[in-house]
């Protein structure tokens, strides 16, 4: 669930930061997320049988009065001060149904930020007081409130004052029911991940992403020692991608570095610094040259290699999907494709069509060069960069 709502609100563009297992949040330590101006306390309650698991009273007011004292004590408390709490959300998400008997209670429909929802069906809603005592959870909460021992020690004012807090806090919770439990939740997390990126590729190669996507999940989970800030899941989002795709890239690499190491010649410094600067100030070029095979080689040592994935064309077309989410996704920068004699201008003109498209909606940092023969016509959209040799 943390996945999820952090995917999408890196999507809608927040700077938040999401916590877990937060001492101060009581009963709510489940998932705080809070943004510069709002706050979420979420508590989880899944079970691996919702079909059959149903809340009920019985479970559900130890639950309440749980969540009322952590409420209590964020209210009186400073640790969350920083955003009032009329700004703050109070949330219990649960794959479960209501039961019979609950569902005869009075309820309010509830309007809650959609970062929170993971299926359409269920409800979203506030318990309202209850005129029917067999099904009223405020006089069951307010109940259970007076037999505790805290209570006890208060004032007669102050148990006054606690007793409307209970009703305050009642109005203001909101219960999400009937959501995907968390085994349920990898395909919600495929989709936020797909959504994130520009480029589209393959549900196996999505399920790879997802693997190595949870690694750090987990760890982070498991750990519960720092708070999850938008810079992290993109940076976990990032990693994933680039292990998810490094095989490829290698393995394609060194295909195409095996036809450059025949060549056997080595440029002067004067002659890779001028590139590299012509090269360094455009995201989109075509670069011409009348010895395609000595230009790659001078590519490969303009070009820092960790960073850049090196192709011919028949191997971008063969692995369009799986390159193209490396390039974009991973944390490749350059995007490398030589097209011999052989690529017809066509299918060249084609596929740089694709990579303009794609290349207006990613980050500053990612670049293409496409190598052709000079005969080549200069590519729409592409920087033209002419380097030829002197023979």
């Amino acid at each position: 669930m943390a996945a999820v709502i952090g995917l999408r609100g890196m999507q809608r563009g927040d700077d938040f930061q999401l916590s877990t297992n937060v001492a101060a949040a009581g009963n709510f330590d489940d998932l705080v997320y809070a943004t510069s101006s709002r706050r979420y306390f979420l508590q989880l309650k899944h079970t691996d049988n919702p079909d059959t698991t149903k809340l009920v009273h019985s479970d559900l007011v130890p639950l309440l009065h749980q969540c009322f004292e952590s409420f209590y004590e964020i209210v009186h408390g400073i640790t969350f001060n920083d955003i009032p709490i009329h700004n703050s959300e109070f949330i219990i998400y649960t794959n479960k149904q209501l039961g019979p008997k609950l569902l005869q209670h009075n309820r309010k429909r509830a309007v809650i930020d959609m970062i929170l929802k993971t299926c359409h069906k269920g409800e979203t809603f506030s318990f309202t007081e209850d005129n029917n005592t067999a099904v009223d959870v405020y006089s069951r909460v307010q109940t259970s409130v007076k037999k505790s021992k805290e209570f006890n020690n208060l004032s007669v004012s102050e148990q006054n004052a606690k007793i409307e807090m209970v009703n305050k806090f009642l109005k203001k919770l909101v219960l999400i029911t009937d959501q995907k439990g968390q085994r349920d939740l990898d395909n919600v997390i495929t989709e936020e991940i797909r959504k994130h990126g520009t480029t589209k590729t393959s549900s196996k190669m999505y399920k790879t992403v997802l693997h190595y996507f949870k690694t750090h999940l987990e760890t982070w989970w498991r750990n519960r020692i720092e708070n999850m800030t938008v810079e992290m899941l993109r940076n976990w989002v990032q990693d994933a991608k680039t292990k998810s795709c490094s095989s490829v890239v290698r393995s394609l690499f060194k295909t195409y570095r095996k036809k450059l190491l025949r060549v056997g010649i080595r440029f002067s410094d004067s002659e890779i610094s001028r590139l590299r600067a012509e090269l360094s100030k455009e995201r989109a070029v075509h670069l011409r040259t009348d010895a395609c095979m000595l230009c790659s080689v001078l590519l490969t040592d303009c070009l820092p290699q960790p960073k850049c994935i090196f192709v011919n064309f028949d191997s971008l077309l063969s692995h369009t999907d799986e390159l193209f989410l490396a390039w974009v996704g991973g944390v490749w920068e350059w995007l490398v494709v030589d097209c011999d004699s052989r690529t017809r201008a066509p299918h060249i003109s084609k596929m740089c069509l694709k990579i303009v498209g794609i290349i207006k909606n990613v980050a500053f940092n990612k670049s293409v060069i496409i190598l052709t023969h000079c005969s080549v016509q200069p590519l729409k959209e592409f920087v033209l960069i002419e380097h030829k040799f002197k023979f």
